[in-house]
């Protein structure tokens, strides 16, 4: 966090040189003590990176006008049961039952070794390349992602009767009925290839084996977020404790993201552990410590990492707005607009074109 302010006195430098290859060449790299900025600053980011600008007011809001943290993840959570709940509630009641079918029958087929080999042939995975929990959090993940990323119609309309031969177009509510047992996971199967491509099921990132592979950073660009996890801020998406609540495997709890870390970089830092308590003491958590510097943060209600975000303003300064609609997912906001916008989504970006705008003096 302390670098992050470096880019102002580098960007002033730079614009006072006309945006020379001179200029950039002697722009200073680092914040100069007592450095003041010469103009306004604003900051924006989505997700991970809207916490992080979240962060960066807290450590350096002096130097800035405003902050825009879209689907912000400004609260490190251990045990997020949270996640899931969201996944459950934004796919519908029926949906939601297919998504259990799914994860039944995943449970069932793991435990029979003839099964588990067919199961591994529907989504392209290798035999050995995942542990138990490894393919619920593949499975699981497939599931969160469809509403985080507003395909949520699609991703259901794989697991029902009727519209899974043309998902893209699903008929009416309450057409056909959703599927059950085997044939469940044969349609989540279908979804998952269809939406994510033939890879998914045999990505580095599902398989601890592979993460604790010497050459597992090549494999995956996703090996540095689970090292962010393991060191430092969690958000587990865990199985609800409730039984026949949660839309992914009990198998997939805090012991097995445990597990992982310690698997995949133990022979690395065996001390990395994610104190989310010390982290968000650092930060402020779900209240960041930002004083009275300016930050407008803004939610889907489709979005499951809502929880981990503001969705309610926490101060005169703080300021948050959530859309509430269906589609409203994760940084839609940031998206550009378009003529189907729901209105929600509307007026949440006119709300930050107005509120950054009176910031920033635009």
């Amino acid at each position: 966090m302390d670098d992050a302010a470096d880019f102002i006195p580098f960007f002033e430098a730079l614009a006072a040189g006309g945006f020379s290859p001179a200029a950039a060449a002697a722009a200073p790299t680092s914040l100069p003590p007592g450095f003041k900025p010469a103009h306004k600053w604003g900051i924006v980011g989505g997700s991970y990176a809207g916490a992080y600008v979240s962060w960066v007011t807290v450590k350096h809001g002096d130097l800035l006008a405003g902050t825009w943290s879209s689907s912000g993840v400004v609260n490190a959570i251990y045990n997020f049961t949270g996640f899931d709940a969201v996944v459950s509630t934004a796919v519908g009641d029926d949906c939601s039952d297919a998504l259990r079918e799914v994860m039944t029958a995943f449970e069932a087929a793991w435990t029979d070794p003839g099964q588990r080999m067919r199961m591994l042939t529907l989504f392209n995975a290798s035999y050995g390349f995942h542990t138990a929990g490894d393919f619920g959090w593949m499975l699981a993940d497939s599931a969160g992602m469809a509403p985080q990323y507003g395909s949520k119609s699609i991703m259901c309309a794989y697991l029902n009767s009727t519209a899974r031969d043309t998902p893209a177009s699903p008929p009416p509510p309450g057409a056909g009925h959703y599927l059950r047992g085997w044939a469940a996971l044969e349609g989540f199967s279908a979804w998952t290839r269809s939406h994510y491509g033939d890879g998914f099921g045999s990505s580095c990132y599902y398989s601890t084996k592979c993460l604790a592979g010497s050459d597992a950073a090549s494999k995956s660009d996703t090996t540095t977020w689970v090292w962010q996890c393991c060191s430092e801020l969690a958000y587990w998406n865990v199985a609800q404790d409730k039984p026949g609540t949660s839309v992914r495997s009990a198998w997939v709890n805090a012991s097995y993201f445990e597990a992982q870390c310690h698997a995949a970089f133990d022979a690395w830092d065996p001390t990395a552990f994610p104190d989310t308590f010390a982290f968000n003491a650092r930060f402020g958590g779900a209240k960041p410590f930002v004083g009275e510097h300016p930050v407008f943060a803004t939610q889907g209600s489709d979005d499951p990492w809502q929880g981990a975000g503001v969705g309610k303003s926490i101060s005169d300064t703080y300021l948050a707005a959530t859309a509430v609609c269906a589609g409203c997912s994760h940084c839609r906001d940031l998206q550009g607009s378009r003529a189907d916008d729901p209105r929600e989504l509307a007026e949440t970006r006119d709300a930050v074109i107005e509120v950054m705008g009176a910031w920033l003096t635009i």
